[in-house]
C-alpha cells in the first residue's frame, strides 16, 4: 500500500483511501465551479451520489494483479 509502508505510519490504509478520494470528489468539484459555475456543494454532492449508487454495482469484474 501507498500509506501503509511508509516510514514511521501509523495510518489505516483504507481510511487514507477514503480521504484521498474525498479530497478528489472537493478538487473536482471547486474546478468545475470556476470553469462552469456550477454550484460547488451540489456538484459535490452530485459526484457522491453517483459514486454511491455505483459503488455497489456488481456488474464488472475486477481482476488483475498488484506489480511489486
Amino acid at each position: 500500500g501507498m500509506w501503509q509502508d511508509a516510514k514511521d505510519a501509523e495510518v489505516d490504509e483504507r481510511d487514507a483511501w477514503g480521504q484521498l478520494l474525498a479530497d478528489l470528489t472537493r478538487h473536482i468539484a471547486n474546478g468545475m465551479m470556476k470553469e462552469y459555475g456550477w454550484d460547488y456543494d451540489f456538484t459535490r454532492n452530485k459526484i457522491k451520489s453517483a459514486f454511491l449508487k455505483n459503488f455497489d454495482e456488481k456488474s464488472g469484474n475486477i481482476e488483475g494483479d498488484f506489480l511489486k
